[in-house]
C-alpha cells in the first residue's frame, strides 16, 4: 500500500512537470509573439510619423504658396508674339491685366489640415511603444 500510494505521488509529480513545462512553453510563445508585434507596430509608426512629416512639409510649402499673391502675365509680351495672325484672330482675344488670385479658402483647409496632422504627430510621439 505504502508502494502504490508512493507510486501515485510520483505520477504526480510527473504531470506536473509536464503541465510546467507546457506552461512555460506557452509563455515563451505568447512572448514572442508579442515581440513581434510590438516590433511590426513600431515599423508602421516610424512610417507613419515619416509620411506625416513629408505632409507637414508638403503643408508648410503650401501654406507659404498661399501667402504669396499670383500674378497672370499681360496680354503684351513674348507669349503673344507666338501667337497667329489671322484676321479672324485679331481681336477675339482681350487684353488680360495682372490679376491676383485670392486663395484665402485654400488657406483655411490647409490650416486645418495642418493642425489635425500635427495633433496626429503629438499622439504618436506621446506613445510609448
Amino acid at each position: 500500500m505504502l508502494e502504490s500510494q508512493v507510486s501515485q505521488l510520483k505520477q504526480g509529480q510527473e504531470m506536473h512537470k509536464i503541465e510546467i513545462q507546457h506552461s512555460k512553453e506557452f509563455c515563451v510563445q505568447r512572448i514572442t509573439h508579442r515581440e513581434t508585434q510590438q516590433y511590426e507596430l513600431s515599423k508602421t509608426v516610424d512610417s507613419m510619423k515619416e509620411a506625416i512629416e513629408g505632409i507637414s512639409l508638403v503643408i508648410a510649402h503650401t501654406q507659404s504658396l498661399a501667402h504669396t499673391p499670383v500674378t497672370r502675365p499681360s496680354s503684351e509680351g513674348s507669349s503673344m508674339e507666338n501667337l497667329p495672325h489671322d484676321a479672324e484672330l485679331k481681336g477675339s482675344f482681350p487684353p488680360r491685366e495682372n490679376h491676383v488670385t485670392s486663395s484665402s479658402n485654400a488657406y483655411t483647409s490647409v490650416e486645418s489640415l495642418d493642425q489635425y496632422l500635427s495633433r496626429i504627430l503629438r499622439l504618436l510621439s506621446s506613445s510609448h511603444l
